[in-house]
Order: structure tokens, then sequence, then C-alpha cells
């Protein structure tokens, strides 16, 4: 069942019925400062840490 219901969250994505607000990003070595901003409020949407960076 969740597999069902994931493919049919990321076909609404892909379609553009579905719209993810992403506050900022964050390399990964800052995820603790991404937290803080996370608990202070001073974010709004989600946030993502980039491994790559």
């Amino acid at each position: 069942m969740l597999l069902e219901h994931t493919g049919d969250l990321f076909a609404k994505y892909r379609e553009g019925k579905l719209r993810v607000d992403i506050s900022g990003r964050y390399p990964l070595g800052d995820a603790e400062q991404a937290h803080l901003d996370i608990e202070s409020r001073r974010t709004s949407g989600k946030l993502l840490l980039d491994p790559s960076r």
C-alpha cells in the first residue's frame, strides 16, 4: 500500500499538481544551523541538506 501511495505522490509532483515549498538549502556540514533555524522559526517550508556541498 505504501508503494502505491508513494507512486501517486510522485506522479502528482511530476504533473505539477503538487508544489513543494523549499525554504532553504544547506550544505550537510551546516545541519546543526539548519536545525537551529527550524527551531527558531526563521524558516517556512522545507529545508534541504545537500551532501554534495
